[in-house]
């Protein structure tokens, strides 16, 4: 009886036959149609964001960094990098900073002026391929010297920081640290410098690498040639 009504109606069957692998297959496509509209979503916003927006910045900070300590914090924090950003992390690139100096000339004694000039020390990864030397040379690597006498650092400085401040190549200063009182570091202008390129990724949008523009004292931001 079911074959002889099947035959009997096939034109029938035919027709839910196919409209059930229609149903089917337009059920398959809701989930394509919707995972494309959300993927080109996504797209969209992250293309949208402002420049710099979507990078990831990690900071730490520490009054005491030994090279012990330095060492620690940046193996801790290159394995939390890994751990957390690796899918979709394509680059990094370290940048440190040393806490404020008060520069005097060679043997001079620290202003109580409160407008009295600042500096600080600061590195950044691969410096050298993203900046062109204008004048003087490559720093020289820091050497040894006895517990008694200070070593001298030569370092670069920003372009416009010296063409503000009146600095040249071969300069010397002292740099006295604002939190205790000790014998000074010597540092040593070796050269000066200025970006390749001010609005490269590489620089994250920074411009106090080179100047800092500030109106009660004047800083100097040095960079060593790492």
């Amino acid at each position: 009886m079911v074959a002889q009504r099947s035959l009997g109606h096939w034109r029938l069957f035919a027709a839910m036959a196919v409209g059930a692998v229609l149903s089917a297959a337009l059920m398959a496509c809701v989930i394509l149609y919707s995972d494309t509209v959300r993927d080109l979503g996504l797209n969209h916003a992250l293309e949208s964001q402002p420049r710099f927006a979507t990078d990831i910045q990690v900071t730490s900070s520490s009054q005491r960094l030994s090279g012990r300590e330095y060492e620690k914090l940046r193996t801790t924090t290159a394995e939390l990098i890994q751990r957390f950003t690796s899918g979709f992390s394509s680059r990094q690139v370290r940048y440190g900073r040393s806490a404020t100096f008060f520069p005097t000339a060679p043997g001079g004694t620290v202003s109580a002026d409160e407008g009295r000039p600042r500096a600080h020390f600061q590195f950044q990864d691969d410096l050298a391929a993203h900046v062109r030397l204008v004048e003087g040379a490559a720093p020289a690597p820091l050497a040894s010297a006895s517990p008694d006498v200070a070593p001298t650092l030569e370092v670069w400085i920003g372009k416009e920081a010296a063409t503000a401040h009146n600095i040249r190549v071969g300069q010397e200063f002292d740099l006295n640290p604002h939190w205790r009182k000790v014998a000074p570091f010597h540092a040593k202008v070796a050269g000066i410098i200025e970006p390749n390129d001010p609005k490269e990724a590489y620089w994250f949008g920074k411009t106090d690498r080179f100047f800092v523009n500030t109106a009660n004292w004047p800083t100097f931001p040095s960079m060593s040639g790492r």
